[in-house]
């Protein structure tokens, strides 16, 4: 079978405040929440070939201290895309179909929207697990005292549902595309407790998904 799948990237420019309770007591456990711009790229991109359309998630996490170096999360977040023709096909004429077969070349009259007059916006549901390693945590002497720098390599269920419009009055086209995906990542985190029980972070990350495209469309790129 076909290996496909899809690539998602969060990059946070949001604050990511955790409160956690006694972290330096018996009680490792913490709880917290994030927010930020998204972007995806599938057969249709965030970066479309008129412009850059970010998107927005929010989530919370909940998650245990081991020790200074390893901490385990579990984590939920929603979002929404627009996601648009990529660059390198925007002069190709693609053409959806109103049977939603993808066409390079169409007979007058024929019933169905060039690509370059479509957008969509995916819905995002991604619900993951994944390990922390802090990297400063192998250092004793740090040289701020408990700031984190923390690689997160991550496994997630995600369900997508993509509406795609005209941009030209935002009318539905082909509405409710419903899909699930496994997914595997990794996200990059900075840290920095301002409080005994709170701290707050800037991250980054990426998701690959598999399976059928996340954007709804008749698949064209692999990746």
């Amino acid at each position: 079978m076909r290996y496909k799948v899809q690539l998602i990237l969060f990059a946070a420019l949001l604050s990511f405040l955790t409160f956690s309770q006694g972290v330096k007591a018996q009680n490792n456990v913490y709880v917290g929440a994030n927010a930020g711009l998204n972007m995806g790229i599938a057969d249709f991109s965030s970066f479309g070939a008129d412009k850059f359309h970010p998107g927005w998630t929010f989530g919370v996490i909940g998650g245990y201290q081991l020790n200074a170096v390893w901490s385990f999360e579990a984590s939920g977040s929603w979002g929404r895309m627009t996601m648009v023709e990529r660059a390198c096909c925007y002069d190709r004429n693609y053409f959806l179909g109103s049977d939603f077969k993808r066409y390079k070349f169409v007979k007058d009259g024929a019933e169905g929207y060039y690509y370059n007059d479509l957008k969509n916006q995916v819905f995002l549901q991604r619900y993951g697990l994944q390990a922390n390693m802090n990297v400063l945590g192998f250092f004793r002497n740090a040289s701020i005292k408990g700031l984190k720098a923390e690689l997160s390599p991550a496994l997630y269920l995600a369900g997508t549902q993509a509406d795609i419009l005209r941009k030209s009055d935002n009318a539905s086209v082909f509405s409710c595309i419903n899909r699930w995906h496994l997914g595997y990542g990794f996200n990059i985190q900075v840290s920095y407790p301002f409080t005994e029980v709170s701290s707050i972070a800037v991250y980054s990350g990426f998701t690959q998904f598999t399976g059928s495209p996340i954007d709804g469309m008749p698949m064209l790129h692999v990746t």
